[in-house]
């Protein structure tokens, strides 16, 4: 099984569900469970329905809104197939009990944590962490933020760096195969 925990209104998780579906041929093949997780519930009802205003796609190019979405009522859907990829629960990060088979998190190959540990008070970011690593298979990945990285924080992790990682555009062109 292949696990996310995300914090958003869907944007995220469905764009990873969209890579996987652009890079792994043979996907039905695979078991891919997505989680989003928020602690506002309204957020998590807007991410279920998976429905977007054309504000979310004003850098998106079209051939990706046409290939992933369906147009109704004005808006974008993510189209079924991804939605079957992507579950949405509650989590507060500070106060629940994580890892759970209750919530979800347990057993995840990796985690995008981003954006929301600068949000905490040290201790309280460490104890964070310390969930989020037993949430984790053997081998699975903590991803956070460059703003969020500290040796302190995450003394328990092996640092790995890509030092030749760099932001790339796709031509339009490319996208519509």
């Amino acid at each position: 099984p292949y696990t996310t925990l995300f914090r958003s209104t869907g944007e995220e998780p469905y764009s990873i569900a969209m890579l996987l579906s652009r890079m792994i041929p043979d996907l039905k093949s695979w078991n891919i469970t997505i989680l989003g997780t928020d602690i506002n519930r309204r957020f998590l009802q807007k991410a279920a329905k998976g429905v977007y205003g054309d504000w979310s796609f004003r850098t998106t190019p079209a051939s990706v809104q046409a290939k992933y979405f369906e147009r109704k009522n004005g808006n974008l859907e993510v189209l079924p197939y991804l939605k079957e990829m992507v579950t949405f629960s509650c989590l507060n990060l500070a106060e629940d009990a994580y890892p759970s088979l209750s919530n979800d998190t347990n057993a995840m190959d990796m985690i995008l944590c981003r954006n929301v540990l600068m949000y905490f008070a040290n201790q309280q970011a460490k104890n964070v962490i310390a969930n989020l690593r037993r949430c984790l298979v053997d081998g699975g990945w903590l991803i956070v933020s460059p703003s969020e990285t500290s040796q302190l924080l995450f003394s328990q992790f092996q640092t790995v760096s890509f030092p030749e990682a760099t932001r790339s555009e796709e031509h339009t062109s490319e996208l519509q195969s």
